[in-house]
């Protein structure tokens, strides 16, 4: 029988892949330091291994112990680069190999290549990891962030140099190489993109517009919608799909899923951020249900099989999602205890609503320090519907009815017009 070992269990995904792969006859161990309780993939694995995942050591050990014949992880790219390495020091499958991942992951890398394809620049004011900024240079406002960061963590938006450097500070800290880069500040739409690659094939498999909730002006804004196909669409296919697929050819890509969040401004296609992973938002929910492929099935696969999925994709991919229109509904809370939910089952009952997930449960404590990051994502619903008013409508009943019930009665979630 086929062994999965599954890197971290609390991570967003990680119960998916369990459930996929057991329904694929395949036997599931998880591993992290968390206990049971606090790591939703460990309950319904069929084994559990209390070691963290950076004591690749110890994982290498109890792999060649237990026979184990797969390794994948889901979002986290902590765990994503602890796969690639224990992946190619046992030999096992993997989508990505070290070197290009390392292309990938690493913003310094990634921007010069798209750059160098012909891709917009956002203006950069300093990347390193020394103290010599020169402030005397800068116009505010900048975004200051870790260039090896994902989630929104240690991202700060800055007006002035006290901020910058008390930002600057925060950066460093969430890095785990202690660099930084500082960046004009764009305020625009902003749009997700999706490619799936499979065989050396790249395909632009969805687009969203992505609508951003600001919380205060040194918050980084948190996204609370994502529609599908984005308005750009058009555009972005014919001005700027090339020039993607091109960079992603000269980086060596050969299979995987990769995500761009990017600004629209002005015709053009900012790239700020990339993802070779499954993404947080789960929008292979709706490919799946829409285009009958499903990336975080096809990832799996390639760990148990060795290629993704047994099918070609090539025509099933459509990021016009054949006429469809589809929403991620991301539902946001505040910090606090999470002692109630309220709506879920209606919601799950209404028509379009497809899946309904919930990233917390109750007894969660939610810290001040998850301001500004995804942590602060309770719920998403997704939906598909055949008209842009059945999504509006859907989307204001989703969000009228859900609600997070805190240790006084209190609402935690947080209200969007």
């Amino acid at each position: 029988m086929d062994k999965l070992l599954v890197l971290g269990g609390k991570p967003i995904a990680s119960t998916d892949i369990v459930y996929y792969a057991k329904s694929k006859g395949v036997y599931t161990i998880v591993a992290d330091y968390l206990p049971k309780e606090s790591s939703p993939a460990k309950k319904i694995a069929d084994e559990t291994w209390n070691i963290s995942t950076a004591d690749v050591d110890a994982i290498c050990r109890k792999i060649e112990k237990e026979n184990i014949t797969a390794i994948f992880t889901g979002v986290h790219e902590f765990n994503i680069a602890k796969a690639i390495e224990i992946s190619e020091r046992e030999h096992l499958n993997f989508y990505v190999s070290s070197d290009v991942y390392h292309k990938l992951s690493n913003k310094d890398i990634y921007k010069a290549i798209f750059e160098n394809v012909g891709m917009p620049k956002i203006k950069e004011f300093y990347k390193g990891n020394s103290g010599n900024v020169d402030y005397n240079n800068i116009v505010y406002p900048v975004i200051v962030k870790p260039t090896d960061g994902s989630g929104g963590f240690g991202v700060k938006k800055c007006f002035n140099e006290e901020e910058l450097r008390r930002g600057i500070a925060i950066a460093v800290e969430s890095s785990e190489k202690g660099n930084f880069m500082i960046e004009e500040c764009i305020e625009a739409s902003e749009v997700t993109i999706f490619y799936i690659i499979q065989n050396g094939k790249i395909y632009l498999s969805a687009m969203a517009d992505r609508v951003m909730h600001t919380f205060n002006k040194n918050i980084i804004p948190l996204p609370v919608l994502y529609t599908f196909p984005s308005e750009h669409l058009d555009s972005y296919l014919h001005d700027f799909n090339d020039e993607v697929v091109g960079a992603l050819t000269d980086i060596g890509v050969e299979n995987g899923m990769l995500f761009l969040q990017a600004f629209w401004k002005d015709g053009l296609c900012y790239i700020y951020d990339i993802g070779f992973r499954l993404t947080g938002t789960q929008e292979y929910n709706l490919i799946s249900a829409i285009c009958g492929y499903n990336p975080m099935e096809m990832l799996t696969d390639y760990s148990l099989v060795g290629r993704m999925g047994l099918n070609d994709v090539k025509d099933l991919v459509d990021p016009y999602f054949y006429g469809q229109k589809a929403a991620i509904v991301t539902l946001l809370i505040q910090p606090g205890t999470i002692r109630g939910f309220r709506g879920i089952e209606t919601i799950k009952s209404m028509k379009g609503v497809i899946k309904f997930v919930l990233n917390h449960e109750i007894g969660e404590v939610i810290p001040e320090s998850a301001l500004g990051t995804l942590v602060q994502v309770v719920a998403r619903a997704f939906v598909v519907v055949p008209s842009p008013q059945e999504l509006n409508e859907i989307v204001h009943a989703i969000r009228a009815t859900f609600s997070v019930i805190g240790d006084n009665g209190e609402r935690l979630d947080i209200l969007i017009d």
